[in-house]
């Protein structure tokens, strides 16, 4: 496991960027680092790392905001719809493991959703409340089988929430949740350590930078360009997946 002296100098900017990027939207800080930490460290060891500095970022935006969270959609919506998904996933995965094919079909539909609000702009044809809560089971089910169920989630959770300040805080909320749960399974494995702690604490400096430039924007920025920027948020997360396990598939 790293100390502090072996995490490369690029990753915090690597870091900073992606805090930058969830303190705006409430999306996409893993996604970012995921795809651009993983060239640097391995996922064993850059998740640790991260993802308890992360949940102090969730804490954050979740208590400053709380007055945004949409506590009835969160509590009696998503909470229970996602963690159903999520244990019939973890039952799948112990299982029987699925192949690469299910992942590459997600991303691709995250892709296909994410385009298609791009395309729609403002003004499209509202989903049904049937079809978002099967995005919201169809984003647990995945995040239990593979942990990357985080774009569907939120493509799910912004067609009911169009205030960007309640679908930030709202999305923290839910992040905290799922983080501890992410944080008490990294130390029943042995992957939380005093080393990583101090490695996470290295990068506080990165959660300060990150979240100051980010909340600023997300102040700042209008309602329209926050939408269009969070769907091509989206549109990234689910081509940098759909690259990474067809590679992984398809590897020698």
């Amino acid at each position: 496991m790293p100390a502090v002296v072996d995490i490369p100098a690029p990753l915090f900017a690597v870091v900073a960027l992606a805090f930058a990027a969830e303190a705006l939207t409430g999306f996409g800080g893993t996604v970012i680092t995921v795809t651009l930490g993983a060239q640097l460290l391995p996922l064993d060891t850059l998740l640790p790392l991260y993802v308890p500095v992360n949940l102090l970022l969730s804490v954050w935006i979740t208590l400053r905001d709380r007055s945004y969270v949409a506590r009835p959609l969160l509590l009696r919506t998503m909470l229970p719809l996602i963690g159903a998904g999520m244990a019939a996933g973890l039952v799948i995965y112990r299982l029987a493991p699925p192949g690469p094919w299910l992942i590459l079909g997600y991303a691709l539909l995250v892709a296909v959703l994410a385009g298609l609000e791009l395309v729609r702009g403002p003004g499209g044809a509202q989903l049904s409340l049937r079809a978002q809560r099967a995005g919201l089971v169809g984003g647990g089910l995945v995040h239990g089988i593979y942990g990357s169920g985080g774009p569907l989630i939120v493509w799910a959770t912004s067609r009911q929430l169009q205030d960007k300040s309640a679908l930030r805080a709202t999305l923290s909320a839910l992040w905290l949740v799922l983080g501890s749960v992410l944080v008490v399974q990294y130390a029943s494995l042995g992957q939380l350590t005093g080393q990583t702690l101090l490695g996470s604490a290295a990068l506080l400096p990165c959660l300060l930078v990150g979240k100051w430039i980010g909340n600023r924007a997300h102040q700042r920025i209008a309602p329209e360009p926050f939408r269009r920027l969070l769907y091509w948020m989206l549109l990234f997360a689910a081509l940098s997946l759909l690259v990474r396990k067809a590679l992984h598939a398809f590897s020698p």
